[in-house]
């Protein structure tokens, strides 16, 4: 079980940040960048290549177990999921680290932020 994991910010896919063609933050981009999701999607033991411009964790099969909290019961991305999106792809960065922080610590999961 994943407790913690590191958010690498030259390595962060985010809003302001974000290019892909479609508009949309994928889990992992063509660079190497990652949304909040992609970093924990790789500490919950997916590789690189399982995320690649992948959306959103609906998308990603087989999902590991630590993560099926992303995902409600009819197979979509959770409340907390679509949370978790909106705040890493919101234009504003204002207090944007600390919420992510704050909505996986109500799972008991930590997330340092490096540079």
């Amino acid at each position: 079980m994943v407790d913690a994991f590191v958010i690498q910010r030259s390595k962060w896919l985010r809003g302001r940040d974000m290019k892909s063609p479609d508009g949309e933050s994928k889990l992992l981009d063509e660079e190497g960048r990652m949304c909040c999701l992609g970093f924990y999607s790789v500490a919950c033991g997916l590789q690189e290549d399982q995320i690649l411009n992948i959306g959103t964790p609906a998308h990603v099969a087989p999902l590991p177990e630590e993560m099926e909290w992303l995902i409600d019961e009819k197979g979509h991305n959770s409340a907390e999921c679509n949370v978790l999106m909106r705040t890493n792809d919101q234009r504003d960065d204002n207090d944007r680290e600390r919420l992510i922080a704050f909505y996986f610590d109500l799972r008991d999961i930590a997330v340092t932020f490096k540079d």
